[in-house]
């Protein structure tokens, strides 16, 4: 791989592929070698938002002594509706959500993304919450008809989002 830098753009070419950076928007872009576009970042197209999650948790308390009398509860592991339970705690964490949106050809097909049950191999046109349920499997992963992949590296909960006004991938 040869890397140069010139006016604020730094490439990396190899024999099969040419890859740009912007060091001021961090624009990344990828070629073939012809120069044509395969996948390109969106302008300032990578976020990292500072974020705060809140959760409100019970105290554990000791299960009550064998009475011989099973609750009614609204599931398992719930409590009887109308229970009230004193000190709950709050827990903030402090963390961030990423995001990176690229643009693709208007009429790029894309397949991959996991196992879901809309019925549709072309994912372009859809939002989709990547996360394991019953009956889906959530990949991160999507390839073009292009003849590339992407890959977005997470264990979070990712939101991948493709609309006219790019394709992105977001995690909490």
């Amino acid at each position: 791989v040869r890397v140069t830098s010139s006016n604020g753009i730094v490439r990396a070419v190899s024999s099969k592929l040419e890859v740009t950076m912007d060091l001021e928007t961090g624009k990344i872009a990828f070629n073939d070698l012809q120069g044509t576009r395969l996948l390109a970042e969106k302008e300032y197209g990578a976020h990292f938002m500072p974020v705060q999650f809140v959760q409100r948790v019970r105290p554990q308390v000791p299960p009550p002594p064998p009475s011989g009398v099973t609750p009614t509860q609204s599931s398992p592991g719930q409590d009887t509706p109308g229970t009230v339970r004193p000190g709950m705690r709050t827990i903030i964490e402090n963390t961030n959500e990423i995001s990176q949106s690229f643009i693709l050809d208007e009429d790029e097909v894309i397949y991959g993304l996991g196992q879901h049950q809309n019925g549709m191999m072309n994912q372009r046109g859809q939002r989709l919450v990547l996360e394991q349920n019953n009956m889906e499997i959530a990949i991160p992963y999507f390839t073009s008809v292009k003849g590339y992949g992407v890959y977005w590296d997470t264990y979070s909960i990712t939101t991948f989002d493709d609309t006219p006004m790019g394709t992105s991938f977001k995690s909490e």
